[in-house]
């Protein structure tokens, strides 16, 4: 009540005058009458049955309206959550195109295999979002179709470094966290934890920011998604509900570390066993070291093998498998290179009870798949 204007304006006025102002509903709004009988409440003056009645009823139609404006805004986030969702799958779908375009165009080369995917990804994911929402390119064309605009707090388009950095907070975590998986990098449930961490702190900053559903990464750049008819002036975000994402966080990364050390002790008897059949392979290996290596080099000589993707020694129920995965150059995808590579391992010394040639082309980025096997056997 303190809010309202009137109640402050009418603080100076006579009993009867605001008993005139109740009296008179047709002259005054709503704030005016609600005013004018808190005063008199406050003051203790007795209101008559058409006095009452009046409150009653100006009451009651404020309460509807508030419902009302509670239930319009529930609705229009609802549907600005509903359209950003949908935005972001048309954006996904056409980053997905690009993605396969440069993945056939790069399909022999390093570039589309790991630890190289994810920072190509990265690239072409990143440099969609940062150019196409920043003042360069207005917004990306997933936005454009359901009628979105993300801007600042002056309610102007973003400069490319804030949607640089804006899109770098948000995106370049899943990629980092993906690379250091590649790498084998070991931080005792630390990284698992801050992972987590990450994807929970997107849908948590969301969720407790009613009125914008602005997450961390709009937070930290002071910008917001809105719909183009709609302004927005209340930019502020509750100190409790940051330092209570604090608490959350400490406790999923407190979490992954029991669980690292849980789950390491629970391995050392299967550890056990893997070094047994890795001293075996080994073992092979060492004493067939130079064949391997001819074989090799003669293999990668084959006209149409752009590639030894791995070699692979099996023992399995005693019985032992050798495993040779190439990739083919493009254009010899459908030639018969699977019997050449045999031809060569028969001219081999190696005590082998079964030979498995896999050809195999493909890309396996974030947003684009594509796999071609072909396996032949050969028994010896």
């Amino acid at each position: 009540m303190k809010n309202n204007n009137f109640y402050r304006r009418f603080q100076g006025k006579a009993n009867s005058e605001l008993a005139q102002i109740i009296n008179n509903p047709k002259s005054y709004t709503e704030d005016a009458l609600i005013a004018a009988s808190q005063i008199l409440q406050e003051r203790k003056l007795e209101f008559s049955e058409d006095q009452k009645e009046t409150i009653e009823l100006i009451e009651t139609r404020v309460k509807e309206k508030q419902f009302e404006e509670e239930n319009s805004i529930e609705e229009k986030e609802y549907f600005t959550l509903t359209k950003r969702g949908i935005a972001l799958f048309i954006d996904l779908s056409i980053l997905s195109v690009i993605s396969y375009f440069f993945g056939f165009l790069l399909i022999e080369t390093p570039l589309i295999k790991a630890p190289w995917e994810p920072i190509l990804s990265l690239v072409i994911i990143l440099g969609y979002f940062t150019v196409f929402n920043s003042s360069i390119g207005k917004r990306t064309l997933g936005k454009k179709v359901m009628g979105l605009k993300v801007k600042d707090y002056n309610l102007k388009p973003l400069k490319l470094t804030n949607s640089f950095i804006r899109y770098s907070l948000l995106i370049s975590p899943f990629f980092v966290f993906k690379i250091l998986n590649y790498l084998s990098f070991n931080s005792f449930g630390v990284l698992d934890g801050l992972k987590y961490t990450y994807y929970v702190g997107i849908v948590y900053f969301m969720i407790t920011d009613k009125e914008l559903r602005r997450s961390f990464h709009d937070l930290i750049t002071k910008s917001f998604v809105k719909p183009e008819n709609r302004d927005e002036t209340n930019f502020n975000y509750s100190i409790k509900k940051l330092k209570a994402f604090y608490f959350i966080a400490f406790g999923i990364i407190t979490l992954s570390i029991i669980l690292n050390v849980n789950s390491r002790s629970n391995a050392t008897t299967e550890t056990v066993d893997f070094e047994t059949q890795t001293q075996q392979h080994q073992t092979i290996l060492d004493d067939n070291t130079s064949i391997i290596e001819n074989m090799i080099i003669e293999i990668k000589g084959i006209e149409g093998v752009a590639e030894i993707e791995g070699i692979n020694f099996k023992i399995i129920n005693g019985t032992t498998n050798l495993e040779i995965i190439i990739r083919p150059s493009y254009l010899f995808m459908k030639e018969d290179l699977e019997n050449q590579v045999y031809e060569i391992f028969k001219s081999k010394e190696l005590k082998v009870d079964n030979l498995k040639v896999i050809k195999h082309i493909g890309l396996d980025m974030t947003l684009a798949e594509f796999n071609m096997t072909r396996i032949k056997n050969y028994e010896q």
